[in-house]
């Protein structure tokens, strides 16, 4: 009976979230333009296609995708032919092809018109007409009378050119599988470049046939071949994404080095780092083998990657080793270097020169920005937005990573409030190529690695397409639950997970009331963020503790606190209203007691328990809370007193997992009259 009142209090919860849903659609990225016309296109087992000028193997593959998507929602069987123009529910008007693999300059615009009849879309190359696939592909939808499409006119094409997703597979390895359904993913919410962090400290990446020692010891035999990553370029390519390679270089190096130790700035032994954070060993600038030895590497892998970028990464170099290094610091004094800083300018002039040879751009982190730094070399930029303005001020070309850490598992909404060109960097706005969402890789496995993604990067993704001015949260929220379920359609597993952790976390028991009780407990919980909080992890820790089943940004969590926030604004403390609070507490709090009996009988939740008991607190405050402000009684002074204090306590992390509906039982708390 709660789990059914639930469900209907969420409904109301989803539908007052603003009047945005009237103008809006069930489509993230928004595109620029769009108007409803008011027509309904039925989709159902007839739907036929139309390709007008120009019908390829990709165009078809792509609209292949779109129908395997429909089918997974609908559990229509399409049985799609090519009919007529006249008589085809989609027409797809492509001008031309595009090039095997995108460019940054690639046009991806798009124009659709829905009407009764038929829906018409125009692109002029593939990737174009993927873009506006992926729209075509949320739109479908469902009402009494059945499947169809609303009647629209759209005309849309990006903000910035470079959207992207880094994917760390230096610090956990991620297999093939595992970037082909995020890939899957970027390609519905249309970010089009796989920021791929192939180097690390953690491990060496990709084969180097030249030098297949640097994988023999530095990957703990965890790699792509080559024939792998010709594969997920292609992969990539055919959903209009570029694969931009990261070697980090001079630091972040230890993978490299394993095997080179000769190459390195100091003498001690170099080994394999399955910790973190990183370590003082270091490539030394002043070996000219340095630069034969990354030159056999770039031959090798500058042909290997099409795309014209290369990222060197070059952050967070300490310097330790080159302080103590009295040959490294004579050669700084002897070319007037100044300091470390100069020296590592030095190194990134040098590599740039390489990659030039081999017509890359180079790309690296904000420590690479230096005034004698070529302005053809490109900045991304993780320290905030006086990097963007200082470097684009100095005439560099931009990509914002800071603010798009979702590794730090903050919010949505709090991504979703920065902007690639803030107003620092508006006079050369030019500069600011995109941004990046970034994937670092610490904690996370290839099972936990989609719910760190997903779905939140949908919202970051929507602020590197749409309008600047498309700012509503709440709307905002409202299709990321939409576009959860689609993604999953795409074949991301950050829903599927979730159950399947948790059958593991109770064991023996996998009776489905258990799991019911465990899924209940951990809509009230989310996984701390920041860095710092779970010490001990490395790269080859199993990832499936609690911290790791629990999901950043909870869609209950979220409901609860909208629920809150609207019964308190509005002040009507009724029955009905008051119950719609807690029915939420009383389910925690029937799950916290329930998981206190679990713990004791599956080790594996052992960090659930004091989370139990804070929970049980929590919601009994809340319920105690609620019936004083329902029934206007005054509560003793000391009761708040206390009040306050246990929700402090209640606050504390364990394993690395906290109470996320604290603040909102805050605010019940504090909302209570006390005795004067």
């Amino acid at each position: 009976m709660i789990r059914t009142l639930l469900g209907s209090f969420i409904f109301l919860v989803i539908s007052s979230f603003g009047t945005a849903a009237d103008t809006s659609i069930d489509v993230m990225p928004l595109p620029q333009q769009y108007q409803l016309n008011g027509f309904r296109l039925p989709i159902d087992k007839t739907f036929t296609v139309h390709y007008s000028q120009i019908s390829s193997p990709r165009l078809n593959r792509a609209t292949a995708r779109l129908i395997a998507a429909w089918q997974t929602r609908s559990a229509i069987t399409f049985k799609v032919t090519d009919a007529p123009r006249a008589k085809a529910a989609l027409v797809i008007e492509c001008d031309a092809l595009s090039s095997d693999i995108p460019a940054v300059t690639t046009d991806e615009s798009y124009k659709l018109e829905i009407n009764s009849k038929q829906a018409i879309l125009h692109a002029n190359n593939e990737v174009g007409v993927m873009r506006g696939l992926a729209t075509i592909q949320q739109l479908l939808t469902k009402d009494t009378k059945g499947w169809f499409m609303p009647g629209l006119v759209i005309t849309d094409s990006p903000r910035f050119s470079w959207r992207g997703l880094l994917i760390d597979v230096g610090r956990h390895f991620m297999p093939v599988e595992v970037i082909h359904r995020n890939l899957d993913a970027m390609a519905l919410v249309k970010l089009n470049v796989l920021h791929f962090h192939l180097t690390e400290d953690q491990g060496f990446r990709l084969e180097i046939k030249r030098h297949p020692e640097l994988t023999e010891l530095g990957s703990d035999g965890k790699y792509y071949t080559q024939e792998q990553m010709k594969e997920l370029i292609s992969y990539a390519a055919d959903r209009g994404i570029r694969v931009v390679p990261e070697f980090d270089l001079p630091a972040h190096s230890v993978s490299w080095l394993v095997s080179h130790p000769e190459l390195s700035s100091g003498t001690e032994p170099v080994l394999l780092n399955r910790h973190w954070p990183s370590l003082d060993p270091v490539f030394d600038p002043t070996n000219e083998a340095v630069y034969t030895f990354l030159n056999d590497v770039f031959a090798e892998v500058t042909t290997l990657f099409p795309d014209p970028y290369f990222h060197i990464g070059g952050d967070e170099n300490n310097g330790v080793q080159w302080s103590k290094n009295a040959s490294i610091k004579a050669f700084i004094r002897a070319h007037g270097l100044k300091d470390n800083a100069g020296l590592q300018t030095y190194f990134n002039q040098r590599v740039g020169k390489l990659l030039l040879a081999y017509n890359k751009r180079m790309i690296g982190w904000d420590e690479i920005l230096n005034p004698e730094l070529p302005r053809n070399d490109v900045i991304e930029t993780w320290r905030g937005e006086a990097g963007i303005g200082k470097a684009t001020a100095g005439g560099y070309d931009v990509i914002r990573a800071h603010g798009y850490y979702i590794d730090l598992l903050q919010s949505a909404a709090y991504h979703y409030v920065v902007d690639p060109s803030p107003a620092a960097a508006h006079a050369q706005i030019g500069h600011v190529l995109g941004g990046e969402a970034t994937m670092w890789g610490e904690f996370v496995s290839d099972q936990t690695i989609d719910s760190r993604i997903w779905p939140r990067t949908a919202a970051i993704a929507e602020r590197f397409w749409s309008q600047q001015s498309v700012v509503d949260i709440n709307d905002m929220y409202r299709r990321l639950e939409i576009i959860d379920f689609r993604l999953d359609e795409a074949g991301t597993i950050q829903k599927k997970y979730v159950k399947q952790a948790l059958m593991r976390l109770l064991g023996s028991d996998r009776s489905e009331s258990p799991l019911e009780v465990l899924e209940n407990f951990i809509d009230a919980c989310e996984p701390c963020k920041g860095y710092g909080k779970r010490p001990g992890i490395t790269s080859i820790t199993p990832l499936n503790s609690l911290a790791d089943v629990t999901r950043p940004d909870g869609k209950i969590q979220r409901h609860f606190s909208t629920k809150v926030d609207y019964y308190l604004n509005r002040k009507m403390y009724d029955e009905a209203s008051s119950y719609s609070i807690m029915i939420y507490l009383l389910k925690w709090k029937g799950s916290a007691s329930l998981v206190l009996k679990l713990a004791n009988t599956a080790p594996a939740l052992v960090d659930a328990a004091p989370l139990a008991y804070q929970l049980n607190d929590v919601a009994s405050l809340g319920i105690e809370a609620i019936n004083y402000i329902k029934h206007k009684q005054v509560a003793p002074t000391i009761w708040k007193a206390k009040a306050v204090r246990r929700l402090k306590l209640d606050s504390e992390l364990h394993g690395a997992v906290q109470l996320a509906i604290i603040p909102s039982v805050e605010k019940l708390v504090n909302e209570v009259q006390v005795e004067k």
